[in-house]
């Protein structure tokens, strides 16, 4: 099976990269990473645009399977073995999202909600090849059949949603969805803790370190600086220094725009 690996970068962590240069993989393996980023305002949709671009790189080049790994996901180096040897359309490692309070990737087969929601039966499936209804880029096989019939596409204003976009129609069209929870993936924050999946509990590692974006104000938004105190930032007011999440929120959101 001939597999292009396909990793869209904005930053490249050094943990991931090293991940990378260490993936085995018995057949023809072509590895791809590439920082093509055109959007500079709604910067998710750069993420959709990244993944349309490996489709028709990959339909072009003739492969029989895409395995993406996001710029910030730390994969096994058997990866791409087990999962290419798992018989399903769609094939997921499995790591914890970054967002929110971390949970598993992968969903359930019935329910759609994240395996975290069904501790016990992860508990009980762990380091099996399990069903599942998704989710994520981060550490996924797609066979060729799946990326003849599915344009990979957002259903949203800023891009995101293309992974979930995907699930869901694999789902309406009978593609079958599985996950390797033996492919176990770190996932490494703006702040730098790396969240590692585990049977009992997502580990967190290393030290928090803040990270801060500068934005400038589209409308009028308020928040708090690293002194505690409150400020109200307007248009044409000077750029201000705010922690990454919440600028990617503002800028989503259509409030701010980043500084380059």
């Amino acid at each position: 099976m001939r597999v292009l690996m396909f990793t869209p970068t904005y930053r490249l962590e050094p943990e991931t990269l090293e991940a990378l240069l260490k993936v085995e993989y018995s057949g023809s393996l072509d590895r791809l990473m590439t920082r093509d980023n055109p959007e500079t305002v709604n910067v998710n949709l750069n993420i959709v645009y990244n993944y349309q671009k490996a489709q028709r790189m990959f339909l072009a080049g003739g492969y029989d399977a895409l395995f993406t790994v996001e710029s910030d996901v730390i994969v096994p180096p058997d990866a791409l073995e087990k999962l290419a040897a798992v018989e399903a359309d769609i094939v997921y490692g499995v790591y914890a999202f970054r967002r929110g309070g971390p949970v598993l990737n992968i969903t359930h087969p019935v329910t759609y909600q994240s395996y975290s929601a069904h501790q016990s039966e992860w508990r009980r499936l762990f380091g099996q090849v399990i069903e599942c209804s998704g989710l994520g880029y981060g550490c996924t096989l797609i066979r060729r059949s799946v990326l003849e019939r599915h344009e990979i596409r957002s259903e949203n204003d800023d891009g995101g949603d293309s992974d979930t976009v995907l699930a869901k129609w694999a789902r309406a069209n009978g593609i079958r969805q599985m996950a390797d929870t033996s492919v176990l993936c770190g996932h490494k924050r703006p702040d730098s803790v790396i969240l590692w999946p585990e049977r009992n509990v997502i580990r967190q590692e290393g030290t928090s370190i803040k990270v801060l974006k500068s934005v400038v104000a589209l409308i009028p938004f308020s928040g708090w600086n690293d002194q505690n105190e409150l400020f109200i930032c307007k248009p044409g007011d000077p750029a201000v220094a705010i922690d990454f999440e919440t600028a990617a929120l503002l800028v989503g959101a259509g409030m701010a725009e980043y500084v380059q």
